[in-house]
């Protein structure tokens, strides 16, 4: 059975900073993706990586196409952040209203309105 994309192309967003493993995500969620017979364009930026600086990959997946590497702006469809703020200075340059945030938060950060813990 072919999969399909809820969007084409699907624009995915890892971000972090170095030696969380962003660069480890992006090649195993575009090894799995491809697997399931789409096209991954990866384009990474590494930054300071090595002195715990930003880290972002960007996935571009595509049924039908290969892409360029670098999503446009305002384009993301997922932002995966391995750091919380990295997340929120992902979005303010590809987010959208749609975007849909993966975030790993601190244990014990509240969220939401009833104040419920991670």
């Amino acid at each position: 059975m072919k999969m399909t994309l809820a969007k084409e192309p699907t624009n995915i967003i890892i971000t972090g900073v170095g030696g969380q493993g962003n660069v480890m995500a992006s090649r195993v969620l575009a090894g799995m993706l491809v697997n399931a017979g789409f096209i991954v364009t990866i384009g990474e930026t590494f930054g300071m990586s090595q002195r715990g600086g930003s880290v972002m990959s960007h996935l571009r997946v595509s049924s039908t196409s290969v892409l360029s590497p670098q999503i446009p702006q305002g384009r993301a469809d997922i932002v995966i952040a391995l750091e919380p703020v990295e997340a929120l200075r992902v979005l303010v340059k590809y987010g959208n209203p749609a975007v849909a945030v993966l975030a790993q938060f601190p244990h014990g950060l509240s969220y939401g309105s009833h104040n419920r813990r991670v």
